[in-house]
Parts: structure tokens; sequence; C-alpha cells
């Protein structure tokens, strides 16, 4: 008994003294009271926020120079908000809303022929065209965007000499809203192309509408270029024009389509030179 009473005693020493040893002088050091470690501020400054190395747009703007940019705020004009005028540029919309007033203007457009632009990720609405160009851009993508109540066409690359373009997971929504009685003879498309090589895929398009008069050209996706190769319709759903005479899905070229739906239209599909690769409904 007496020795297991002293085994303790011997082990508890032990350990008060290793304790000593490890833990250092419990008296502090002499001098002004400082932090050893980095501050919050230094640890997170390494941490990427959303806009960091973008450039910010803050306002109505043409972009003439290359590089990346971040819209910060809604964006409303009577014109065109955001004009490209350079290659190389990419835009972060930002879950941001663009919105044109004038009917005969893109809200978003080109002035240049511009190659390799990207834009993605907001709402766009209005203008004759919500997005697009007449210059003969190429490897273009506008991506995660929602297109509302463009006058003619949510989407349109008009240049037969455009090319390798892409519209990946866009929403097109109520095309040709803003036609009134006055209105004749209109061709309305939710996403209207002209140039070649062009991706078109996981996009919606819903509601072509024209409240004007005569014979009225209405169509949820256009292909519009006969002499144009190399298209692709793909995975796209496209709903909804009422009472209305309107095809759905167009391709005047060559090209193919496939794993698309077409509802409520008077003709679903209208592809003359394509080839229908299967699960189109």
């Amino acid at each position: 008994m007496k020795t297991r009473r002293t085994a303790i005693v011997v082990a508890c020493a032990v350990t008060a003294f290793v304790s000593i040893v490890l833990a250092g002088p419990l008296t502090p050091p002499g001098g002004a009271v400082s932090s050893t470690g980095r501050t919050l501020d230094e640890i997170y400054t390494k941490v990427t926020t959303p806009d960091d190395g973008r450039i910010r747009i803050t306002a109505a703007t043409t972009i003439s120079q290359p590089g990346s940019y971040l819209l910060t705020t809604d964006l409303t004009t009577n014109g065109s908000p955001i004009i490209i005028a350079s290659d190389n540029v990419t835009i972060d919309l930002n879950g941001m809303t663009v919105r044109s007033t004038n009917t005969s203007a893109y809200a978003i457009g080109f002035t240049t022929a511009a190659s390799n632009v990207v834009i993605r990720n907001g709402r766009i609405i209005g203008g004759g065209t919500c997005l697009g160009t007449s210059q003969a851009v190429n490897n273009v993508v506008f991506e995660d965007l929602t297109l509302v109540g463009g006058k003619l066409n949510g989407i349109a690359l008009n240049s037969s000499n455009a090319r390798s373009c892409t519209m990946r997971r866009c929403r097109v929504i109520d095309t040709g809203s803003t036609t009134t009685a006055t209105d004749v003879n209109l061709a309305i498309t939710g996403i209207s192309v002209s140039s070649a090589a062009t991706l078109i895929e996981d996009c919606f398009v819903s509601q072509i509408i024209y409240n004007g008069t005569g014979t009225p050209l209405l169509r949820g996706i256009s292909l519009n270029t006969a002499t144009a190769t190399g298209n692709i319709i793909s995975r796209c759903t496209v709903t909804s024009a009422t009472n209305v005479t309107a095809t759905g899905i167009f391709i005047a070229g060559l090209g193919f389509y496939r794993d698309n739906t077409v509802e409520a239209f008077s003709t679903s599909y209208n592809a003359p030179g394509a080839t229908n690769a299967g699960g189109n409904n």
C-alpha cells in the first residue's frame, strides 16, 4: 500500500515538472503588449472577392478595351446601356438588369466585328433586340441570361459572316410584346442567327407575341442562312406562340437538331437543310 502511494506521488511530481518546463516562464516579457499572430484582415485579404481583378461597370458605357468586367448596378437608358467595341471582353452582369426603353436599339450591342466576347449571368430587357449585332462577330458566347420583351428579337446575330458563336442556358421570354397595332408584317424571333458554326443549347424560348397587322414572320429559334454550315440546336425548349401562325425551330442551312421540345406552335420544325438527329418532340 505504501509502495503504491509513493508511486502516485512520484508520478504527480514528474507531471508537474514536465508541465512547468514545457509551458515556459509564467512571468510576461518586458515592454508593450503586442500581437504575435496575424489579424483577420491579413488572413482574409487572400480570399478572392466577387469583383477581384475585374473592371466595374457602374453606368452606361462603351467597352473599348479588352478585359474582364463586372456590372455592379442595374442600368436603364433610352439607347444601348452597354456597347462592345473591343475584342477579348468578358462581362459578368452579376445578376443585374440591363434595360433599354428604345424599341429601335440593342439593349446590349456591338459596334465592331469583335472576337472572343463572353456575356453571362444577368437580365436584359427591352430594346428592338435585347442582345445582338449585325457585325461579323467571331467566337462570342452568351450564357446564363434572361432576355425579356425585345420587340423583334431576344438574341440576334444578323451577319452571315459571323462564326463560331454559342448561346447556352439562355431564357428568352415575351419577344414581340411591345409591338402595336401600327406595326405591319414584322419578323419576330426569340433567337435569330445568320452565322455559321453556331451552337444553341439548353435554351428556353417562350411567348412569341404579335400585336400588329399584316402577315408577320414569327419563329422561336431561327437559323436563317441557307449557305451556313455546322449549326447545332440541342436540348432547347420552345413554347407558347398563341393565337399566331409561327414556327418553333427553323433551320435554313446545314447542321443538325436533337433532343428539342416544341409546344404550342402551328409548325414545330421546318429544317429543309438540316439533319434530325433524334429525340425531338
